[in-house]
C-alpha cells in the first residue's frame, strides 16, 4: 500500500515538473532544460536519502555524455 501511495504521490509531482521543463525548454532552450533535469534528478536524489559522492559523480558524467552527444548530433546534422 506504501508503495502504490509513493508511486501516485509521484506521479502527482512529475506533472507540475513537466509543465516547467516544457516551458524551459522553449523559452531557453535544450541546453537550460537539461540543466533543469539535472538540477531536479539530483535534488530527487537527495530527497530520496541516497545522494552520495559517487552517484553525483555519476549523473554529472551522464549529463556531459548527453550535452555532448546533443551537440555532436547538431553537428553532424547541420553537415547534411
Amino acid at each position: 500500500m506504501v508503495l502504490v501511495v509513493l508511486v501516485i504521490l509521484g506521479t502527482l509531482a512529475s506533472i507540475p515538473l513537466l509543465v516547467m521543463m516544457v516551458s524551459i525548454l522553449t523559452r531557453w532552450g535544450f541546453a537550460a532544460a537539461l540543466g533543469f533535469a539535472i538540477v531536479t534528478d539530483l535534488l530527487a536524489a537527495l530527497i530520496m536519502g541516497i545522494i552520495n559522492r559517487k552517484a553525483a559523480v555519476e549523473i554529472l558524467i551522464i549529463s556531459l555524455f548527453v550535452i555532448s552527444g546533443s551537440r555532436l548530433a547538431s553537428w553532424i546534422s547541420a553537415r547534411l
